[in-house]
């Protein structure tokens, strides 16, 4: 081999010998920088924010909007990058916790761990929930009904600029979506029923003097809007009348009678403090339309958490007896189960769809703690607590007895 031929040679050498650790240098960064994120088959999010530290948010206003930060979505050996997203804080009590809840919002519609397209998302930080496990039984309690529009979620956890922050519950924020409330008709609204905190500049006041807040119109244009909601508004009024009348067929008329018994059986089933009081949300697809319950809203008081200490009482502990006959701010409730009819479309819904899947329920609670297991034990040594484990046991404990409980009053005649 001439000496030209043993020059090229080593060069051709030297080349590849510098690609190849270049290139295991990139697939090392790499893995440290995944490996970083991702462990223990939850994914993560971290979100790197823009002129602005997490103390300032924490310490602000939960309406300020901090636009332009960027958010990486690690899963299943894959990062997907998102630029000029916007983060705001969320929530009424919670947003006073040191462990606070947000609302994260893209230019463009995003599907995020597979969970459908949106604008816009919420992390709850199930704070007051030391099991995590209460907003995901409830909506897998509504995918077990077949009800409409029930978002789904999925658990991450959660960092800023690299520095964990803990383990949330991921899930579209409710709003006129595609894969949200899908509505088309330009008078289609979005309401939510508010009798804890009384937005009065915001109130639409019912006949029965409910406080019924516009979340959203498909077409927001004045006099579409005060159209809308004075149809809403009608039927919502005359079915009120009729339910304190025991008016079946006027009720029919107004209201998707089915939506109401899936939304009933979900919060009597889960004894839902917030239930009818507040995150009680109902939509009209225009003046043609009835009125639907739903979609379902807020459970880290639910399911006899003990956490929620200020309206604390065996009645809302315990997993025997009646919730609606409790539950006075929305007492409706209670005329609507009385009804002959309806109180027969509630035992039918339950053996049709909840009755002898108690197994199929608990199963997927242990599955999902299993899988979440190790993220608890992190997130409760970043928040110092210790009590998660036995709030699981007491929980799944719970749901056994209440189903047991539904079960029998439930059961056909």
């Amino acid at each position: 081999m001439s000496r030209k031929d043993w020059i090229s040679f080593l060069v051709v050498v030297i080349v590849v010998w510098v690609v190849g650790m270049w290139f295991l240098l990139k697939m090392d960064l790499f893995r440290h920088e995944y490996n970083k994120f991702v462990d223990r088959g939850v994914p993560r999010i971290n979100i790197d924010l823009k002129d602005v530290s997490l103390d300032e948010i924490k310490e602000g206003s939960k309406d300020i909007k901090y636009q332009g930060n960027e958010l990486q979505v690690y899963d299943d050996y894959t990062i997907n990058s998102y630029r000029d997203v916007e983060i705001k804080g969320r929530g009424n009590s919670t947003w006073s916790q040191d462990k606070k809840p947000y609302r994260i919002e893209f230019s463009s519609k995003q599907d995020l761990l597979g969970l459908g397209k949106a604008r816009r998302w919420v992390l709850l930080a199930n704070y007051y929930d030391h099991s995590f496990l209460r907003n995901h039984i409830a909506l897998t309690l509504a995918e077990m009904l077949g009800t409409k529009y029930d978002n789904k979620g999925k658990f991450v956890e959660l960092y800023f600029n690299g520095e964990y922050e803990g383990l949330y519950y991921l899930v579209q924020k409710i709003e006129i979506a595609k894969n949200s409330v899908n509505l088309k008709d330009e008078k289609g609204v979005l309401f939510e029923l508010d009798t804890l905190h009384n937005y009065e500049e915001k109130c639409n006041v019912s006949y029965l003097k409910d406080c019924l807040v516009l979340k959203e119109i498909v077409f927001d244009e004045e006099n579409n809007k005060v159209e809308a909601i004075n149809d809403f508004l009608d039927d919502f009024n005359r079915f009120e009348i009729a339910a304190k009348e025991g008016n079946y067929k006027v009720i029919d008329e107004t209201i998707d009678i089915e939506s109401f018994i899936s939304y009933f059986l979900i919060n009597e089933f889960t004894v839902n403090p917030d239930a009818y009081n507040s995150s009680f949300y109902l939509y009209k697809n225009g003046d043609r339309d009835k009125i639907h319950f739903g979609p379902i809203w807020d459970f880290d008081y639910a399911l006899g958490n003990r956490e929620w200490i200020w309206r604390n009482s065996n009645d809302y502990l315990s997993p025997y007896g009646d919730f609606a006959n409790i539950n006075v701010r929305f007492s409706i409730v209670k005329d609507l189960v009385d009804i002959k009819e309806i109180k027969e479309g509630v035992v039918n819904v339950f053996q049709e769809k909840m009755a002898g899947r108690r197994t199929e329920l608990i199963k997927s609670i242990d599955e999902e703690m299993n899988r979440i297991k190790e993220s608890i034990e992190k997130d409760d040594m970043k928040w110092n607590r210790k009590d998660s484990e036995s709030s699981i046991k007491e929980l799944r404990d719970w749901i056994e007895k209440r189903y047991s409980y539904f079960e029998k009053k439930y059961r056909r005649k």
